[in-house]
Order: structure tokens, then sequence, then C-alpha cells
């Protein structure tokens, strides 16, 4: 519980930088932390189900390189609509 909120202060603290940067309104921002909360919700999900057919080290190694990937990309965007996608 205490990571699952880490997270989504981190998300929060990091919102005016990210609309400054991007010159997003305060709406689009909320989308932005849905689409984490969603995403990350959903997936944690899948996750676990996904690692008790698969074992959990092959499904944490899997997700270690989506999370680097969806990170690179996420730090290069430079439209609002593509960092909430």
């Amino acid at each position: 519980m205490f990571l699952d909120a880490l997270d989504v202060s981190m998300v929060g603290v990091a919102l005016p930088s990210i609309g400054a940067e991007l010159g997003l309104e305060t709406a689009s921002l909320q989308w932005i932390v849905n689409g984490y909360i969603l995403g990350y919700g959903g997936l944690l999900l899948l996750g676990g189900r996904a690692a008790d057919l698969f074992g959990r080290r092959r499904v944490f190694l899997a997700a270690l390189v989506v999370f680097g990937l969806a990170s690179l990309i996420g730090g290069m965007v430079d439209d609002g609509a593509l960092l909430i996608a």
C-alpha cells in the first residue's frame, strides 16, 4: 500500500512541471494521473496472473524491459496526448 501511495504521490509532484513544459491545462493533467493509475492497476493484475502462468523471474524481467522502454518514450514525448496514451 505504501508503494502504491508513493507512486501516485510522485506523479502528483511532477504534474506542475509536466503542465508547464507541455503547455497542458488542468483537465489534461488529470488525465495523466488517471491513465497512470488505470494502467498501473490493470497491469498489476495482469502481471500477477502472468507470473502464475510463466514464472515470477521471467515476468519480472519482461516487465522491467517494458517499463524501461515506456519510461524512455515518456521522457522523449513532446505532446500531451501522446503522454496520456
